[in-house]
């Protein structure tokens, strides 16, 4: 689902919540199973806990500094950057279903050029959210 300053991605992985959320949330090692991501390293001595950043470098993207904002163990957490005076709001949230689990990736952008932002990255962002996705969901269910 999209809407204006929203970009959304989710997939059904045939995995129990408790596994996706450690390989989400062991960000240092996104790099190894997504392609979107060329290099993710902890700044500062941080670690996975509120408060702590992360540099991210992705193709065809300038770096960015992400700051971990909210952790719901076993369920979500919650990172921001800012760009240009914008901010983008990354929400990674996990659904227990019957035949898995449901993650969901919302990227939202707030500011006085979210609206410009969005729609300039948009093609690429979700070209990223899905190389993300689906390199999550085929992590999380090897054997």
């Amino acid at each position: 689902m999209e809407s204006k300053n929203r970009l959304t991605k989710d997939i059904l992985i045939n995995a129990d919540i408790e596994k996706v959320y450690g390989i989400w949330t062991d960000i240092e090692k996104w790099n190894l199973w997504t392609k979107s991501i060329k290099q993710i390293s902890y700044l500062e001595n941080f670690s996975f806990k509120v408060g702590g950043k992360t540099k991210v470098i992705q193709p065809k993207l300038s770096p960015a500094v992400w700051k971990i904002t909210e952790i719901k163990v076993d369920r979500s957490f919650t990172w921001e950057t800012k760009i240009l005076g914008v901010t983008v709001i990354g929400d990674h949230i996990l659904e227990s279903s019957s035949r898995g689990t449901i993650a969901k990736s919302i990227l939202t952008y707030k500011g006085f050029l979210a609206s410009v932002l969005c729609a300039v990255s948009r093609k690429l962002t979700i070209q990223y959210m899905t190389m993300e996705m689906e390199g999550l969901k085929n992590e999380c269910e090897k054997s």
